[in-house]
């Protein structure tokens, strides 16, 4: 790893001479001895800093280990910089503990786009100044995170210092919930301590990874079915913006969940997959037979963007299986002509794709409960089942439908003795 040794010049920061607060000793800080957060951050232009100068900065915990979502690593912020701090042994800190932190010995770096303090050493980079002042968390929408973040990997690409502006920040989201897919799930995997991905969305449909650890105290949680309002610290791995939960408490959904897209006339429902992610908008998938066979998303075969892709073939054998795929609750207005367009294409020899149609399905769990209106039969399928090649369905027309609140579903079943592969791209739902 190349790193930096920083020299420190008397320049650093123009504050007064600072008294701490920790006994014993009492000790007097000069003023080339104190950065601000965002004076830290602002030194990072790409390359590790290893730090071998006592200069200190000062700044408010707001997250700590106590709930197992995170190890030996806490998140700090002050003025309008947040970082994560890897600690290198467990120590006493708290969220609301405002402390100094000696950054000689520590090591300022980035990991999977994250900034990080690394090497820091409990006992000898740590004094708490004061504990119980809790920061309160800026209220924030995912459309606001996932505006900043796309700015974020756009720019750094080019600036490696450009410093992401929600990045381990405290932030506080309302009038949100868990997407319905996941609701008949648990957190995380806490016999296996195993992570989970989940999905939180908004009442527009947007959507926003939740990772929590499988060592969380909250693993096997189940997931709240209703609305309310969240708050967690904003991370990301790479290209995946993420949420991390600091304590179960904070999780606070006692409203009624917002259900559905109110679609006005002309108005349209694009699904593209381009952003890879197979749930976002509210659609979400429900494996009823089979765990081993699920959706994906894919470019397999050079196309030109992502599309949705299911198989029962293992490489080895087929397997047995029942998956769906459904679109959020859509409502379309009274009198209008609503229409449904997608592209398709099947290979290998099995059961047809479904295209089903309910207005009871409640949105998770297994769709089997609800009352579906088979409507395969009005799709203009791909003809041709023994070669590669997108056919598009034209208009599928929907207006039996018109003034009711509808889920589409498409229903993928295979044998242990065969199974199509089928794939599914540009879902265009228009009211």
């Amino acid at each position: 790893m190349k790193k930096l040794v920083l020299v420190l010049s008397l320049g650093l920061a123009l504050f007064s001479c600072k008294k701490e607060v920790d006994q014993p000793p009492i000790t007097v800080l000069q003023d080339n001895q104190i950065i601000s957060m965002d004076t830290l951050l602002a030194m990072y232009q790409g390359v590790n800093i290893e730090f071998d100068k006592d200069v200190s900065v000062f700044a408010t915990v707001t997250m700590d280990e106590v709930d197992g979502n995170v190890y030996k690593n806490i998140f700090i912020q002050g003025g309008n910089s947040a970082i994560n701090m890897r600690l290198e042994s467990s120590g006493d800190l708290f969220v609301g503990d405002y402390i100094r932190i000696n950054l000689n010995g520590t090591l300022l770096s980035k990991f999977a786009g994250i900034m990080q303090l690394d090497q820091v050493d409990f006992n000898k980079n740590i004094a708490i100044q004061k504990s119980n002042t809790p920061l309160t968390p800026q209220v924030v929408t995912i459309g606001d995170l996932s505006a900043s973040f796309l700015t974020t990997l756009a720019t750094e690409s080019n600036d490696e210092s450009y410093q992401w502006e929600h990045g381990s920040k405290l932030v506080k989201l309302e009038n949100v919930q868990f997407s319905a897919g996941d609701l008949s799930g648990t957190y995380a995997d806490g016999p296996a301590q195993e992570s989970k991905n989940l999905n939180l969305t908004d009442c527009a449909g947007n959507a926003i990874l939740v990772r929590t650890s499988g060592y969380a105290n909250f693993a096997n949680d189940t997931i709240p079915t209703k609305n309310g309002d969240i708050t967690v610290i904003v991370s990301r791995y790479n290209s995946d913006l993420q949420l991390t939960i600091r304590s179960i408490d904070e999780v606070n959904f006692t409203e009624e969940r917002c259900e559905g897209i109110t679609l006005t006339t002309g108005a349209t429902i694009i699904k593209n997959f381009n952003d890879e992610e197979i749930t976002s908008g509210g659609w979400i998938t429900s494996s009823v037979i089979g765990n081993s066979v699920q959706w994906e998303t894919t470019d397999l075969g050079g196309a030109a963007s992502p599309y949705l892709k299911i198989q029962n073939w293992d490489g080895s054998a087929n397997n047995a299986c029942e998956n769906w795929f459904i679109s959020p609750l859509i409502e379309f207005e009274s009198g209008s002509s609503p229409t449904l367009s997608f592209g398709n294409d099947v290979n290998y020899s099995g059961a047809p794709l479904r295209l089903l149609i309910s207005s009871d399905f409640i949105g998770y769990g297994n769709p089997n409960d609800a009352n579906w209106i088979d409507i395969t039969n009005s799709v203009t399928w791909d003809p041709n089942t023994s070669a590669w090649g997108f056919s598009n369905t034209g208009d599928i027309d929907l207006s039996t439908f018109s003034g009711q609140s509808i889920f589409i579903g498409f229903k993928y079943t295979g044998t242990a003795s065969d199974g199509s592969t089928w794939e599914l791209d540009d879902i265009i739902i228009t009211g």
